[in-house]
């Protein structure tokens, strides 16, 4: 008996271990897929930021040498206003494109990202609608030294936030503790 107890005892004690394994293995395994699938999940997220976050920065900058062209006209004393009106409607065409480009950032995120896409799509409205003003003011021959200077400070205002923008959005991306931040 006593040998038909141990190879019982033994049977189940390798049951056991068997059983042990197995699930061993299967909650190995289902944490590697959960892991594996989250890792993807993060990376498909930072790939879209960086497209939204491109796309932006390109959108905003095409409307940023849009509008430099439009402060070169006027800055021209001989700038013929038709051809003024033609840059202001390109230009103005480029400000929708980047603020079409700045709303998926704003849902792509993060709050310090969104904040910096906000700002510089501001200066760039501020500085179309101070062209603008700029523009009529030549066309009617009064005084343009205030929208002058307007003009200048904004253009700076511009440079100086897409450069932010671009700073944000390179933290955002270079940071794994930024990744699951929203709005």
């Amino acid at each position: 008996m006593d040998q038909a107890l141990a190879a019982l005892l033994g049977a189940v004690v390798g049951s056991a271990g068997t059983a042990t394994a197995a699930a061993l293995t299967g909650i190995s395994a289902r944490w590697q897929v959960r892991t594996q699938g989250a890792l993807q999940h993060r990376q498909a997220q930072r790939q879209a930021r960086r497209e939204a976050y491109s796309a932006f920065l390109a959108d905003a900058s095409h409307a940023r040498d849009d509008l430099s062209a439009v402060w070169h006209q006027l800055r021209d004393e001989h700038a013929d206003l038709a051809e003024t009106e033609r840059l202001l409607a390109t230009a103005k065409t480029s400000v929708h494109a980047a603020q079409r480009a700045g709303a998926t950032v704003t849902v792509e995120g993060p709050p310090d990202v969104v904040d910096a896409t906000r700002e510089a799509l501001t200066n760039l409205a501020v500085l179309y609608a101070a062209l603008g003003a700029y523009r009529v003011c030549r066309a009617e021959n009064e005084s343009t030294s205030e929208y002058i200077a307007t003009c200048a400070q904004q253009r700076r205002q511009v440079r100086l936030s897409l450069d932010a923008f671009a700073a944000a959005a390179q933290v955002a991306l270079s940071d794994p503790g930024l990744e699951g931040r929203r709005l």
